[in-house]
């Protein structure tokens, strides 16, 4: 799981260890397991939006 579009102050340090770990060389975090990782943001967030698709995440509508 990598920060997107920009990786703020502190994103290593976000989540719980459940979710995984932040590999600092790769710049993301890596995931204990994408089944949890999924519920446990679903549940801090106010809507849910997954893809697989590149072009897909780069068109969405993305907060400044």
């Amino acid at each position: 799981m990598v920060p997107w579009p920009i990786a703020a102050d502190g994103w290593d340090e976000s989540q719980p260890l459940s979710v995984g770990q932040a590999d600092l060389e790769l710049g993301g975090i890596v995931l204990a397991n994408e089944v949890r990782t999924m519920v446990a943001l679903g549940r801090q967030a106010d809507a849910i939006r997954t893809t697989s698709a590149y072009s897909e995440l780069v068109a969405l509508d993305w907060p400044s």
